[in-house]
């Protein structure tokens, strides 16, 4: 059975009062709710939540460009966005959804690093960590086809699903609505409203477009609610913030990339036992190890158990130090650059002895001319290279050469 799940609907900005929802997604009913005044705690909770905020804090778009992978999708984000931005893109954070499975399009929302930070504060100040943070358009649940227009106090937000939304002050909602429905004419058939009725909203629709009003429809807080609750894949995610790198074991960085997440982890690590030794706030120390675990755990997922986090994560740096610095990895780049330059030439052979540090490379070319301007460019970026004598061998042109440290 899952457990509750607090979620804050957060008001229009990070010193108004929150909403707060006590959620249980496995039997999908709301059990306490209340509102939190600035500073204040959450009766009985501290630590993890998940943020829903003003869809305007954050632009979202659909990027229709199919990427294959949420890098790809981010890259794109930055060129997506850009003129649109009030930030530059070094202050700007970029959150990816999932891939439609319709059209492989994704949401993507933008939004700036300080104004990001402003309601971390918030959340902080009430001793809750958001584990997920979400715009309020990018969650409404809405099926194909259908645009719903809901009213939250102030602000209202219009969704489409998978096919974006924005939220906007309430007063300036019948005067964008209707040229956003124009660009989503081919998208959008049916039009659901709630705390709006036709007539106040005042759109001029296309008559092809089906108007219903959604009178009993449960509290919007609580769809809200129960919709972030369920961390959906499509909607973006702006508390993520790590690089999917240390995921790509193809690229020659990415022991590097995993090196400096685990050695963040250990320094956090360090500062939490060290926080631990001399802290009389039992609660503190608890959610400094409880933090410092779960970098750990971002860094190296395929751990299973912690028993030891220093111990743990001093090991797992050692093991990777290891592997960065084999020196087969270390010559593979200049290696790799001189046969795309000299293709004419060979890799017949490598070796690599233990604990030596050098590799032995045998290559091999029919024009011994080729041959030597290989030579030649390998010294360009390798200065400690010992070059044996060249021979013919099955009649081609070889040469062994020596690389790396001795």
């Amino acid at each position: 059975m899952s457990s509750p799940v607090l979620v804050l609907i957060a008001g229009d900005t990070p010193d108004a009062p929150i909403t707060w929802v006590k959620a249980h997604l496995g039997a999908r009913t709301i059990l306490a709710r209340g509102v939190l005044e600035d500073g204040a705690a959450v009766p009985g909770v501290t630590g993890d939540c998940i943020l829903v905020l003003p869809g305007f804090e954050a632009q979202l778009q659909l990027l229709e460009t199919p990427a294959r992978s949420a890098a790809q999708a981010k890259a794109a984000a930055a060129y997506l966005f850009k003129g649109a931005l009030a930030t530059s893109e070094s202050d700007t954070l970029f959150a990816v959804g999932e891939p439609s499975a319709v059209n492989s399009a994704r949401l993507v929302a933008a939004i700036g690093r300080s104004r990001l930070a402003a309601w971390l504060g918030r959340c902080a100040r009430s001793r809750l960590t958001p584990q997920a943070i979400y715009p309020d358009c990018a969650l409404w649940p809405a099926s194909a086809g259908t645009a719903h227009v809901v009213r939250l106090g102030e602000r209202t937000l219009v969704s489409a699903g998978a096919s974006g939304g924005f939220t906007i002050e309430s007063d300036l909602a019948p005067t964008l609505l209707g040229s956003w429905l124009a660009q989503r004419r081919r998208d959008v058939t049916s039009l659901s409203l709630n705390g709006w009725s036709v007539d106040q909203l005042a759109v001029q629709m296309d008559s092809t477009l089906a108007v219903s009003a959604d009178m009993g429809s449960p509290d919007p807080a609580d769809v809200l609610a129960l919709a972030a609750a369920a961390m959906p894949a499509g909607a973006p995610n702006l508390a993520l913030n790590t690089t999917e790198a240390s995921r790509r074991s193809g690229s020659p960085l990415t022991p590097w990339l995993l090196a400096a997440s685990l050695a963040v982890a250990a320094g956090i690590a360090q500062i939490g036992v060290t926080i631990l030794d001399g802290a009389h706030d039992a609660e503190a120390a608890t959610h400094i190890a409880a933090s410092a675990e779960a970098d750990f755990r971002a860094a190296r997922p395929d751990v299973s158990r912690i028993t030891n986090l220093r111990a743990q994560v001093t090991a797992a740096l050692n093991s990777l130090t290891h592997t960065a610095a084999n020196p087969v990895l270390a010559v593979s780049p200049a290696v790799s650059d001189m046969l795309v330059a000299h293709p004419d030439v060979q890799l017949e052979e490598i070796r690599h002895e233990v604990p030596g540090r050098a590799v032995s490379l045998r290559f091999s070319s029919m024009l011994p001319a080729e041959l030597d301007a290989a030579v030649a460019a390998l010294r360009q970026t390798s200065p400690q290279l010992n070059v044996g004598p060249m021979q013919a061998i099955d009649g081609r042109s070889s040469v062994t050469i020596s690389m790396g440290a001795a």
